[in-house]
């Protein structure tokens, strides 16, 4: 109980001390801003659904906006004016209606447009027959009345935007994970070597084990990380609900649950490599040297996700059950439906077993390396260190 409660209050001075720092502050900002940026800025230039233009002889005009009325194909008639020709031909206009068996279409004129004023025009020519064969108005508007078909889609169209939902939830945590693990790993990396070089570690090691020192470091820092992703994902959320821009589906919910557990498994991991080796450093000028095959990790293993979004591969396959490419690579194999369940739970239990022993391995190289005070620390010194202690 004590050694929790020790713990609890090394991760409180830490996660208090960062969140006043101007850097975390500055960074928060900056990332809420290219957010903001992001998801409001398009609603400026979105100006709706243009209206199509046609212009059409001014004696079809009303019968074609009656024609054309009620369709999701928003269709603005206009009369035919002198320069409509020249309209068409610089794309201010979609098409021209001469006469009631005439048309013309401009070059952006879509197969969509095409069908549906073909299908307009032959409803007047068939009414102008009918009324030169004697049929009734009211038994013309029978004949035309919405004869109310059903289309029903095949449920691969569901499963396509489940899938394309749980794809983005994915690679969305895939690159948080990515960002927050080089941003705060450094983070922890830099802590332990300013309380090292500061000399202030001989005196809090007088009373506190190393390894409880460590566990606290990474517990307050990695709650300040999700602090700031919870900030800006907040954001995000108000943001595009206010902008109409941004409708998360249903289908999103099991990748979202799975993002965080990888998110979890994969901060730890590489959370406690980094305050090992920030414990072998003795300046801070050195703590992106000594964390450099860190990050040539985290890249490659960010490459391989990108490359299993495009379908699922020997690669992807085998570096899905690595440790320190698990947590970016498997939720994007969950998502696309590439990974079987045993191979989840697979994965799963060996990322959990590597996070415990990562820890106990890290815990003992900062043991180590943490009491080499104002020197670099080898890996295999600080190994040594620590059996002393």
């Amino acid at each position: 109980m004590k050694s929790r409660t020790t713990v609890a209050l090394i991760a409180r001075r830490d996660f208090f001390e960062r969140l006043r720092s101007k850097a975390f502050v500055f960074s928060t900002a900056f990332t809420v801003v290219i957010v903001l940026s992001v998801v409001i800025i398009p609603t400026f230039f979105d100006d709706g659904d243009e209206p199509i233009r046609i212009a059409a002889e001014a004696e079809l005009v009303a019968p074609l906006r009656q024609a054309l009325d009620g369709l999701e194909l928003l269709i603005e008639v206009e009369g035919l004016e002198p320069d409509s020709t020249e309209l068409l031909d610089e794309g201010e206009l979609e098409a021209i209606v001469p006469s009631i068996r005439t048309l013309s279409l401009g070059d952006g004129a879509g197969a969509q447009l095409e069908s549906v004023l073909v299908t307009a025009l032959s409803q007047l020519v068939f009414a102008e027959r009918s009324a030169e064969l004697g049929i009734q108005g009211d038994v013309l508007a029978e004949l035309f009345a919405d004869p109310e078909i059903v289309v029903e889609y095949e449920s691969s169209q569901a499963d396509e935007d489940k899938d394309a939902a749980n794809r983005g939830f994915a690679f969305m945590g895939t690159v948080l994970l990515f960002i927050s693990i080089i941003t705060y790993g450094q983070w922890i990396a830099l802590g332990v070597i300013e309380e090292k070089t500061s000399r202030v570690v001989e005196v809090v090691l007088g009373t506190v084990p190393a390894r409880q020192l460590m566990a606290g470091k990474i517990l307050g820092i990695g709650a300040l990380a999700f602090a700031q992703l919870l900030i800006v994902g907040a954001t995000a959320l108000i943001a595009a609900s206010v902008g109409d821009t941004l409708t998360i589906p249903d289908a999103a919910g099991t990748a979202i649950v799975a993002v965080v557990v990888w998110f979890v498994l994969g901060f730890t991991f590489y959370a406690t490599a980094y305050a090992a080796t920030g414990a072998l450093v003795s300046r801070q000028e050195d703590a992106q040297n000594a964390a450099f095959p860190l990050t040539m990790v985290l890249v490659v293993s960010y490459a391989i996700a990108t490359s299993a979004l495009a379908g699922d591969n020997v690669v992807a396959r085998i570096a899905s059950f690595l440790p320190p490419f698990a947590p970016t690579i498997m939720p994007i194999r969950m998502a696309t439906g590439d990974a079987a369940l045993w191979e989840i739970a697979a994965s799963v239990t060996i990322m959990f077993a590597s996070v415990v022993g990562m820890t106990r391995l890290a815990a003992r190289i900062y043991t180590g390396g943490i009491l080499g005070v104002g020197q670099r620390t080898r890996m295999r010194d600080a190994w040594r260190m620590a059996r002393s202690q």
